[in-house]
Formats: structure tokens, C-alpha cells, sequence
């Protein structure tokens, strides 16, 4: 009994977090959060990140910078947890009507058959997949975070 509750408590916040905005979003928009958390997760880590953000002609909605947000930061976590990556790359990029989001780190990766999914990937799966988007993961060198999201008619700022 003690267990069912606990385990239901965790599940309580973890939703609860889910929710909140992070305030970096809203202070300085999706570059400027991503900038703010690489530089502090950098400095608590022995990992360097790379940003290439080719995507400023963009304006999400709070929803979307939000997932993309989330899935950059459960990225770069899994890759110096798991992977004990020392690098990552974040790349933002714009193909056709798609917005591409690709994290590779230089961790230990692993084969494909054996990528589990645990509460951090299957939360990113169900987040892209709300804004019909696919999520791609491939530890075949490294490990690999794709994201296609698609892009709605007013995102494109002239």
C-alpha cells in the first residue's frame, strides 16, 4: 500500500512539473531559455554543448517552444546520465514544413534493440507526438534524438 501511494505521489508531481512553464521561457523566449539552461547545465557538468539555432524566423506558440524545450533538456540529462556523454550538439532547423530538433551527444549509445523507455523518452514521445510530430532514436554512435514537428501557417515570421 505504501508503495502504491508513493509511486502515485511521484506521479502526481511529475505531472505537476510537466505543467509549469519554465520561467527562462518566458523571460527570454525558446533561444534564450536554451541558451540560459545549456550554459548552466555546462557548469555543473563535464559535458560542452553546442546550440545551432537556425530557426529565429520562428514563432511558436507557448505550447510548441515548450515541448521543444523539454525535449532538449531530457536530452542533454539522458546523454551525461546514461550515455556519459562529454559532448552534445543541439540542432534547430527548419526543413520544408518542419521544424527539425536533432540532439546528438559522443556517450556510449547502444543498439537500437535495447533502447528502453523509461518515464524521460516516453514522456518526449507523447509530447511530440501532441503536436504531431515523430521522435527518432538511434545509439548507434552516440545517441541520437530526432524530432519532426510540424509547422502551422502563421509560424513563419517575414
Amino acid at each position: 500500500l505504501v508503495r502504491q501511494v508513493v509511486s502515485e505521489g511521484i506521479g502526481d508531481v511529475r505531472a505537476s512539473l510537466q505543467k509549469l512553464r519554465p520561467g527562462a521561457l518566458e523571460q527570454r523566449g525558446l533561444k534564450g531559455a536554451l541558451e540560459k539552461m545549456i550554459r548552466e547545465f555546462e557548469s555543473v557538468t563535464a559535458m560542452t554543448i553546442d546550440l545551432d539555432y537556425q530557426t529565429d524566423s520562428l514563432d511558436m506558440d507557448k505550447a510548441k517552444e515548450d515541448v521543444c524545450f523539454r525535449l532538449v533538456q531530457e536530452s542533454i540529462t539522458n546523454a551525461r546520465r546514461h550515455g556519459a556523454a562529454t559532448h552534445a550538439a543541439v540542432r534547430f532547423a527548419v526543413d520544408g514544413d518542419w521544424l527539425v530538433i536533432t540532439v546528438r551527444d559522443n556517450g556510449r549509445g547502444l543498439p537500437q534493440k535495447t533502447i528502453t523507455y523509461g518515464y524521460g523518452l516516453t514522456q518526449m514521445e507523447e509530447n511530440v507526438s501532441s503536436l504531431h510530430g515523430t521522435l527518432h532514436f538511434d545509439g548507434s554512435d552516440g545517441f541520437l534524438t530526432e524530432a519532426r514537428i510540424p509547422l502551422t501557417k502563421g509560424e513563419y515570421r517575414e
